[in-house]
């Protein structure tokens, strides 16, 4: 490759560079950009949006639940036409007269209908329905905690692909100048031919390092505009650790029974229990209190006016229905015992996401210091090369090598503590404190309960109520 064709090749990766960075940086730089951008994603996200709206559909359900205590009222008309044929015969003659008689017969009634007993399948269904809305809260907040995640490791990726692309520039600058000294130390038979070679290879392979870092920063780009919604700023920071972090493993151990996962298998097993007295309500008396007001005209002969009014105690009890009730009733069991079983597994699925996340996150930090040690010794020992090849104790490989390993170790520390970093949310999440409130993010916090206290006792009207229901989160 010639020098000309060379320094073509590194204008133009370059300007792609700078041109990605200049459209990836769609606003200006906040006080604190990572928060900025969770907040952004709480905010906006299409997933954690459409979870909210299924959440606030399951808080309908303790409504209609409770419509099983109330009483009913129906009205009920009926208006039409009717023909009465009257037949005579006369008993002396033996003929028969017939008379037609038209008449528009007209009802009108008001019933009503209050439970007094129904097998206990209102009191059910009211304990499944608040188990499912807790449930669905449990939800809520694990989706809330992957949204979260998501949001931040987009966020960590662009910071850590952009210095990345940094480090690997600076290596071709680096590699290019020192190609151009050796080709004039050529001139002079100062090196070899050799050397020379030596010097374009390592210089396109850093090349191509900068191309391959360009690609994942453009990748990377795209995630983050996919998750929060928005372009990247440029040139961000890695992000702190939180300081929220359970102190040892036993603390994480003791707070993963706050776990969304968790918490949303135990409320579904205690839905799963409730759903047996609904079903088996089918098999038990009924007794409710019947009343109905009633007006007749024309309804049973021309002329002829009619009104009633009743109370009723009414007893209905099953003797025998085919069995459906009692196979539902067993069918319920039996997934009661599903659920029970779900939760042991999410007990201990909780516990182990805790483990290992506290393990990655020892083994991240661990990692951090001895990568921290190679990046010193790396370049200390670069700068001793070039001084070594200057005499003639070293030669043009042992220089290169030595800055192919500095950027190596600066390469694997970013990684490193991209890999903490996710390692300290991973923790987060298994504790269920990956959450809007917990990280303090500049945004309204979405509260669950508005919607559900809105609806809950509501006897009539078809009307949502808004859609966002949210309280300031506490400075």
């Amino acid at each position: 490759m010639s020098a000309f064709s060379l320094r073509i090749v590194v204008f133009a990766s370059a300007l792609f560079s700078a041109l990605s960075i200049l459209c990836a940086s769609g606003h200006a730089q906040t006080s604190n950009p990572y928060k900025e951008a969770l907040a952004t994603a709480y905010r906006s996200n299409p997933q954690l949006q459409a979870e909210r709206a299924r959440q606030r559909s399951t808080d309908e359900g303790v409504a209609r639940a409770l419509g099983g205590f109330r009483p009913t009222v129906t009205v009920i008309g009926e208006a039409g036409r009717a023909v009465d044929e009257f037949r005579t015969r006369n008993s002396f003659t033996g003929a028969t007269n017939i008379t037609d008689v038209n008449r528009g017969p007209r009802t009108v009634q008001l019933l009503g209908r209050q439970p007094i007993y129904d097998g206990g399948q209102a009191i059910s269904d009211y304990r499944r329905s608040e188990a499912i809305v807790e449930q669905g809260r449990a939800r809520l907040i694990s989706v809330e905690q992957s949204v979260l995640q998501d949001a931040a490791q987009a966020y960590v990726d662009v910071a850590r692909d952009y210095k990345v692309v940094q480090l690997t520039r600076d290596n071709v600058d680096y590699l290019t100048e020192l190609k151009t000294a050796i080709e004039a130390r050529f001139t002079v038979r100062d090196v070899t031919n050799t050397d020379v070679a030596q010097a374009e290879a390592r210089l396109a392979r850093g090349l191509a390092d900068y191309q391959a870092a360009q690609g994942a920063l453009a990748r990377s780009y795209s995630a983050y505009k996919r998750v929060i919604g928005e372009e990247a700023i440029a040139n961000p920071d890695m992000p702190p650790i939180p300081e929220i972090l359970p102190d040892t493993m036993e603390t994480a151990l003791a707070e993963a029974e706050n776990n969304p996962t968790l918490r949303a298998a135990i409320h579904a097993e205690q839905a799963a229990r409730a759903q047996i007295g609904v079903v088996k309500s089918g098999l038990l008396p009924d007794l409710s209190l019947r009343g109905a007001v009633r007006r007749q005209d024309d309804a049973d002969q021309k002329h002829f006016e009619r009104d009633t009014a009743e109370v009723l105690l009414q007893l209905s009890i099953p003797i025998y229905e085919g069995g459906v009730s009692a196979a539902q009733t067993r069918e319920a069991k039996h997934i009661a015992s599903q659920r029970q079983l779900e939760a042991q597994q999410a007990s201990r699925a909780a516990t182990d996401a805790v483990r290992a996340a506290w393990e990655s996150l020892i083994s991240a930090r661990a990692r951090i210091v001895s990568i921290q040690e190679n990046v010193t010794a790396a370049r200390q020992a670069l700068t001793g090369v070039s001084e070594e090849v200057k005499v003639g104790a070293r030669t043009v490989l042992d220089r290169l090598n030595a800055q192919q390993e500095v950027l190596d170790a600066d390469v694997a520390l970013l990684r490193a503590q991209r890999d903490e970093f996710l390692a300290s949310l991973d923790l987060l999440g298994a504790v269920g404190r990956l959450t809007a409130k917990e990280l303090a993010l500049p945004v309204e916090i979405y509260d669950p309960v508005a919607n559900y206290a809105a609806t809950r006792g509501r006897w009539f009207g078809t009307g949502v109520n808004p859609i966002e229901n949210v309280t300031q989160i506490e400075k």
